[in-house]
């Protein structure tokens, strides 16, 4: 029980932050590079990702303290 009481959780909250923004970029880079194209297609790969991201972190955190939250108040 000692090895989780001291977690840095703005810590977490920024590598999550900083994982899931990776991503975004790579996933929106990743048809560019195996179709190719015009260079528009990483922008519009990436406002389609972004959008998916922004919504997801809005609605992810609501949803696991839904469902943890019921979990352990019984």
């Amino acid at each position: 029980m000692t090895t989780f009481g001291q977690v840095d959780i703005g810590m977490v909250s920024f590598l999550v932050t900083f994982v899931v923004l990776v991503l975004t970029f790579v996933n929106a880079l990743a048809p560019k590079a195996a179709d190719g194209g015009h260079s528009f297609k990483i922008l519009y790969n990436l406002s389609r990702t972004m959008v998916i991201t922004g919504v997801l972190i809005l609605l992810v955190p609501w949803f696991a303290d839904s469902l943890f939250g019921s979990i352990m108040n019984g």
